[in-house]
């Protein structure tokens, strides 16, 4: 499977229930779920503690997650990284979420995820 040579449609059906995962595990605190997509370099980045708490504070001070709109995807040789602008629903302004996903063993991996 090569990614790059992906459209940007066929891309997006595989981030977006990606990132729809890591939105409702971050809201119902499901470190299991959480983590079921990343690589396995960024799982040894983030403890269950350490999620717990970020998704403690991220809530106290944005609120939940609402929705989102594409930006843009990147080719990269060998990674995709596509952002978004991320809403909540305490805060208003734009977020931006940003997701880095690779292939692992055959399969599309996160590599990388942020939201700031």
């Amino acid at each position: 499977m090569n990614l790059q040579e992906k459209s940007d449609a066929e891309i997006l059906a595989i981030v977006d229930p990606m990132m729809d995962n890591i939105v409702s595990s971050s809201i119902d605190f499901d470190y299991e779920a959480h983590i079921r997509d990343f690589s396995d370099r960024i799982k040894t980045h983030i403890s269950k503690e350490g999620f717990q708490k970020v998704c403690e504070e991220c809530q106290a001070d944005l609120g939940l997650f609402e929705g989102r709109d594409l930006v843009r995807i990147f080719r990269r040789p060998d990674s995709i990284a596509v952002i978004w602008t991320q809403n909540f629903s305490k805060c208003s302004g734009d977020y931006v979420a940003e997701m880095v996903v690779k292939e692992e063993n055959d399969t599309i991996k996160i590599d990388h995820i942020s939201i700031f």
